[in-house]
């Protein structure tokens, strides 16, 4: 008989939960601590407490393409996109936005709007960045325009000094 994984056990669970409801609403630190649970999760976890930041991001990746209703997942994933090179915003910023809608109770809230704040600041420094590099290789065409122009300008110049002897 096939062994089944224990965050396909999880995400049926939150989906029961969802489908037909308790007797007590269950609150996003409980469906977090499920989550914390799984094994997979625990692994991810343990690499990036351990300095395996890049291992933990590839699991972090992982679980989030497997458990897509993950939100803690989604928010150690977020961290390590934002703050471990090579860093990613534009992942991070969809990331943290996915963990709000999933958990829009959820006592992270502050820190996670810091964090999406934090986010589009580096996409918008990066944008400026592109565009001063944009700029500056622009600038640098005409400088090689011009000196090509100055040359030819001499050259003729020439021809006109020896036409006219």
């Amino acid at each position: 008989m096939r062994k089944i994984n224990s965050s396909l056990w999880i995400f049926v669970f939150i989906c029961v939960l969802g489908a037909f409801g308790c007797n007590k609403a269950t609150t996003v630190s409980e469906i977090e601590a499920l989550a914390a649970s799984d094994t997979a999760f625990q692994e991810a976890l343990t690499q990036q407490n351990s300095g395996d930041l890049e291992g933990a991001r590839v699991s972090f990746r992982r679980l989030v393409v497997a458990q897509p209703t993950n939100s803690l997942a989604r928010l150690q994933y977020a961290i390590l996109l934002q703050d471990v090179p090579p860093m990613d915003p534009y992942a991070a910023l969809a990331n943290l936005e996915a963990y709000l809608e999933l958990a829009p109770n959820s006592e992270k809230r502050e820190m996670v709007e810091k964090r999406i704040y934090k986010a589009r600041q580096q996409i918008s420094k990066r944008f400026d960045e592109t565009q001063i590099e944009d700029r500056e290789r622009k600038i640098n065409d005409y400088i090689i325009q011009i000196r090509a122009l100055n040359k030819r300008i001499a050259a003729l110049e020439k021809e006109i000094e020896l036409g006219m002897k």
